[in-house]
């Protein structure tokens, strides 16, 4: 076997070497070259990650590795592009919280860019997944008056529309890169349980995922890291959002995630409610198993907007969501900049 063009160990020579020296040279020869091999692959490892390299040269048995555009992954271009745009607005320092505003709850971005807040549209972004559903904008918001080391993400791509799970949480992925310690992931749900109504916010304390949607392999999972729901939604996180005044009504529960796009049928429903799930949607559960596995603190928030198939006697209308989303606008808005104060004070 030839390792790196220079060294040749063939099994004719490992019987020779065998035979003509006492067995204890043979093997610390042979340990010497494992570790000689095991050095360079590592030195080829810590080369390829390397982020701004224009030339990199390793000494001369080892390719020469041209441009940082060949090796640079997509996470990390697109982390370059957002930190360069930030810096000649004069943002110099890493956010700390982000929030994913889901469907009809972008209102605190808009507010946040009325305050001299500046926003990066997901178009400008190498390799960020553009969401194609009404009530995501696609913007990437911070700076200003009321969002200090604080990133706002407006709106997300979803599995349904095509993406995968790797897009779905490709903002995640950008956000840690960008030194987000904590996320706060929103969405838009159906009430399944009878005590939530439209209008009202649930934090989740679990979740409920039918289909593997799960955007982690084995090989992307840290050694002994496997995370459960009770680990992935932050109980810390949680206690800070009820504490915080607002004219909403705030309850806690478990969030079941359904692969969309069409809506629950009231049968589903059933089985939902019977499975111990309070609240329904489309997205959230890949984001928030991803965000952990980086090492993030999780909080996730339900905006309630309709109750679920078969609970109010009614058809779902897309529309009307959103209208729900808006009457709570102004509240919702105040109730999260509270807490992302909280959270970073």
């Amino acid at each position: 076997m030839e390792a790196s063009g220079q060294l040749s160990v063939s099994s004719h020579s490992v019987r020779e070497s065998s035979a003509s020296r006492p067995l204890a040279a043979f093997v610390a020869e042979r340990i010497n070259v494992s570790l000689h091999i095991d050095r360079r692959r590592k030195l080829k490892v810590r080369i390829l990650m390397t982020r701004r390299a224009s030339v990199i040269s390793a000494d001369s048995t080892m390719s020469t590795l041209k441009s940082s555009t060949d090796c640079v992954s997509p996470v990390l271009r697109a982390a370059d592009t957002v930190t360069a745009v930030w810096a000649r607005a004069g943002i110099d320092k890493s956010p700390r919280v982000a929030v994913i505003l889901g469907s009809g709850l972008g209102g605190t971005a808009n507010s946040a860019v009325h305050h001299g807040a500046i926003a990066v549209p997901y178009e400008d972004v190498p390799g960020m997944p553009m969401s194609r559903v009404e009530g995501h904008a696609g913007r990437l918001v911070t700076g200003g008056r009321q969002l200090n080391r604080c990133v706002l993400l407006q709106g997300r791509s979803h599995f349904y529309e095509g993406w995968s799970l790797v897009d779905v949480t490709f903002s995640v992925s950008l956000l840690a890169e960008l030194g987000v310690r904590t996320l706060i992931l929103t969405n838009a749900a159906g009430g399944i349980s009878s005590h939530l109504q439209p209008g009202d916010l649930m934090t989740i304390t679990d979740h409920l995922s039918l289909i593997d949607m799960t955007p982690l392999n084995i090989t992307a999972v840290r050694p002994g890291v496997f995370h459960t729901g009770q680990t992935v939604w932050s109980h810390r996180l949680r206690k800070i959002a009820h504490t915080i005044e607002t004219e909403l009504q705030v309850h806690s529960g478990c969030y079941a995630m359904m692969p969309g796009p069409n809506y629950e049928t009231p049968a589903e429903v059933r089985m939902l409610s019977t499975l111990g799930a309070d609240a329904v949607g489309m997205s959230t559960v890949p984001e928030a198993i991803m965000a952990r596995q980086l090492g993030m603190e999780v909080l996730g928030v339900s905006c309630i907007t309709n109750a679920a198939a078969g609970r109010a006697g009614v058809p779902l209308d897309h529309q009307d969501i959103g209208n729900v989303a808006v009457s709570i606008e102004n509240g919702f808005i105040d109730w999260l900049q509270r807490l992302l104060g909280a959270i970073d004070g």
